[in-house]
């Protein structure tokens, strides 16, 4: 008997597509574990007799199984992986890449939601303006994390994500990221910043550029002209 989509049932996964933040193409999904973990603390009485049990989450683990093209980059271990569209974002602590003759290059994954989010930071040119690299970051209130690995050269006026990330802070944190343009100084009146993200500082000499994240912001994007 065959079987016919009455588009009231969804055959494969909900997900389909896994992408990394600084990874040019997404992945197809073969299989995608969710496994929320916690810790269970029994409390006794003085008498060692048990009075309750409490039950402290801890973080959120994920597994993937995932199709990898041949022009696509793989994913490795520290990179940040979403299969939602950015409304969260996994560390990936494992990466094995599987492959066998006639068949498709696998990756399985293995990643854990931060237990205070973590959020990825990109950056622009805005068009008309000058090329610059993402040479350093630096920490002000809060690290900015995974920074072992920068963008360089960006020139393109879709955003590119650079190999760092912040944890959901209070809007009152700074970060900090040094850039270097290619020619001329930056023009913060014709700068974009995403929503959520607010630039305090930048230096009179073009180096640098200080932004806050609100609590509730996914990502900072930003977007620099240099005239």
């Amino acid at each position: 008997m065959a079987i016919s989509q009455d588009g009231t049932h969804k055959f494969g996964l909900i997900y389909p597509t896994a992408t990394g933040v600084n990874l040019t193409k997404g992945f197809i999904l073969e299989s995608f574990t969710r496994s929320d973990t916690s810790n269970r603390v029994d409390l006794n009485d003085g008498n060692g007799e048990p009075l309750d049990t409490v039950v402290v989450p801890q973080r959120k683990e994920r597994s993937f199984t995932m199709q990898m093209g041949s022009s696509a980059s793989h994913p490795r271990v520290g990179d940040l992986l979403t299969v939602d569209s950015g409304s969260s974002y996994y560390i990936l602590t494992d990466v094995s890449i599987n492959e066998t003759q006639e068949d498709f290059v696998r990756i399985d994954a293995t990643g854990y939601i931060a237990t205070n989010g973590t959020r990825p930071i990109k950056f622009k040119k805005i068009t008309g303006g000058a090329n610059f690299n993402c040479t350093s970051v630096e920490s002000v209130d809060v690290a900015i994390n995974g920074t072992s690995v920068l963008t360089t050269g960006i020139s393109s006026t879709s955003a590119q994500y650079i190999n760092a990330y912040v944890n959901n802070q209070s809007d009152t944190q700074r970060y900090v990221v040094n850039y270097t343009p290619d020619s001329g100084s930056i023009d913060l009146a014709n700068s974009t910043f995403s929503s959520g993200t607010t630039v305090v500082t930048a230096s009179t000499d073009d180096t640098k550029i200080t932004f806050r994240m609100t609590s509730v912001a996914t990502q900072a994007e930003i977007g620099l002209k240099f005239v």
